[in-house]
């Protein structure tokens, strides 16, 4: 189980573009996107459920059309609360959907998590985990991720980083949604109540990225 109190020590060479970062929108780059930038299947299917310590990890299957590309989801996991901040706003929770191509590229689609109304399409989500770390327990759900980002009526953030767990895997390329979905307390209590020390990587610096923004609308 990785120890987010000693980050440090995660790595002893870090490359120059890491990820999660603070997201200033004064200095992000703005395009009109001429086609949808994000499509999805109809439904991702998530077949098995793994106890990573500090973390669900939820297997699944589907796929993804991102600037044309296509790539394969791999897993859903989360972080508390949120890794990536947008003007130094936190959310409590943020949702990473991986997604990998044919040739190596990593993409990962994130989704903040608000309190609000309670959430129907993620409630499977927030019940029945494993008890113990490293198990895996089947687990069948079904998501479907196009209407879900489509009602959020949102634009994406794009940019170049990391994985923001060991091996800190670079050239990762990240769409972090800009507003989040609402889950009710009592669903994201039953998660804090098991995963309660936080597992939220610290913002790394800019180094002079771009930042895109797109609408999806």
């Amino acid at each position: 189980m990785l120890n987010y109190e000693q980050q440090e020590k995660w790595s002893k060479i870090v490359p120059n573009w890491q990820s999660p970062i603070n997201i200033e929108t004064l200095n992000t780059i703005n395009v009109d996107a001429k086609k949808k930038i994000l499509l999805f299947d109809d439904e991702y299917r998530f077949v098995n459920i793994v106890n990573k310590g500090n973390n669900l990890q939820y297997d699944g299957k589907g796929k993804a059309v991102i600037e044309g590309r296509e790539f394969g989801f791999q897993q859903l996991h989360f972080h508390f609360p949120a890794e990536h901040t947008i003007n130094g706003k936190d959310n409590p929770m943020e949702l990473h959907f991986v997604h990998q191509n044919m040739i190596g590229q990593i993409a990962v689609v994130a989704l903040f998590v608000k309190l609000g109304e309670f959430s129907k399409e993620l409630d499977s989500f927030f019940q029945d985990f494993p008890a113990i770390e490293s198990q895996k327990d089947p687990f069948s759900a079904t998501l479907g991720l196009n209407s879900l980002i489509a009602s959020l009526e949102s634009g994406v953030y794009h940019y170049l980083g990391s994985l923001t767990t060991p091996p800190l895997v670079k050239n990762v390329e990240w769409w972090v949604i800009e507003k989040p979905i609402t889950v009710s307390a009592e669903q994201l209590d039953k998660l804090k109540q098991r995963f309660n020390h936080g597992n939220a990587r610290e913002k790394q610096p800019l180094n002079e990225r771009k930042v895109i923004h797109y609408s999806l609308i």
